[in-house]
C-alpha cells in the first residue's frame, strides 16, 4: 500500500486514502510542482500511476507553518509496517530536483 501524507501544523491527513500497488517489487515514487500545485505518481514494473487529484502546494511553504519553527519544504520518505508482519522496504535512492 501507499499513502501520501500531508503534514500541516500538528495536523495529519492521507488526501489519497490508502492506494494499493498493482504489484510487489521496486516502486519509483514522484511529486511535481507546476503552478502552484503538486501532483503525485507511482511506478511499478514501467506501468506509470497517477493519482487521482492535485493539491494546493501552499502547504509545502513555511509561510503555512504557524508554530514558527518550520524553515523550508521537505519531502520524506518512510515506511511504516502496520500490518505487523515485520514487512521493510530499502530506498535506492531520493533525488530532489530544484
Amino acid at each position: 500500500m501507499l499513502t501520501p501524507l500531508q503534514a500541516e501544523n500538528i495536523r495529519y491527513s492521507c488526501p489519497f486514502g490508502l492506494v494499493p500497488l498493482p504489484s510487489p517489487g521496486p516502486v519509483r515514487l514522484q511529486a511535481s510542482l507546476t503552478g502552484g500545485h503538486v501532483t503525485f505518481s507511482f511506478a511499478t514494473d514501467g506501468d506509470s500511476h497517477d493519482l487521482d487529484k492535485s493539491l494546493d502546494a501552499s502547504f509545502l511553504s513555511d509561510e503555512a507553518c504557524q508554530e514558527g519553527w518550520f524553515t523550508g519544504a521537505r519531502g520524506r520518505l518512510c515506511c511504516l509496517d502496520l500490518t505487523g508482519g515485520r514487512v521493510h522496504t530499502d530506498f535506492s535512492y531520493f533525488r530532489m530536483v530544484v
